[in-house]
């Protein structure tokens, strides 16, 4: 595998807030599980989710002097068998991680796999390469709960009206 430029802390950053999310993100013991399978160092056990991630990925990184290891690790929390049972989540992990990822030339495949692609050069830019969760989930007319765990898309996509227009309707089919 060819060697990966390291990644910058404010990039390494905003991948540990996706993943260590304390609404949407792993559980602490699924962090130290994963960690442990790629063999990356649990430093700092008792810290929040995203420092722990941020203090263990930085410094495996500082230590191979490349970013091989950090994406091998997001590949193992973004490992389509993980959610057989909840796709809605998987899409909307993958979306997010997607609009860090594309700013630094990588992307997360339906697969699981991340592929070196064309780097956005805008956040405009890797928001919409990285949007294809909100079709996706029109298209499968998931429920309002799922929504929730994908702030961001909803945001930028003025989501959130609709949201509130499919919650209401929802509630007065089931009035009926």
């Amino acid at each position: 595998m060819a060697v990966i430029p390291s990644l910058d802390d404010n990039s390494l950053q905003a991948i540990c807030d996706v993943v260590g999310d304390t609404g949407a993100g792993l559980t602490g013991s699924e962090i130290g599980r994963l960690l442990s399978q790629q063999n990356i160092p649990d430093p700092e056990p008792m810290i929040t989710k995203r420092h722990r991630l941020f203090t263990a990925l930085r410094a495996k990184q500082l230590k191979d002097g490349c970013a091989n290891n950090v994406l091998a690790f997001i590949q193992a929390v973004i490992d389509p068998i993980r959610y057989t049972s909840n796709l809605a989540l998987f899409e909307c992990r993958r979306s997010e991680l997607n609009t860090i990822l594309i700013l630094r030339g990588y992307e997360i495949q339906g697969n699981g796999k991340i592929a070196k692609v064309t780097q956005a050069q805008t956040l405009s830019e890797a928001h919409k390469r990285a949007r294809n969760l909100h079709t996706k989930l029109s298209e499968r007319k998931v429920h309002p709960e799922v929504l929730k765990f994908c702030q961001a898309e909803l945001v930028a996509d003025n989501f959130f009206m609709q949201f509130l227009k499919l919650q209401k309707a929802l509630r007065i089919g089931l009035e009926k």
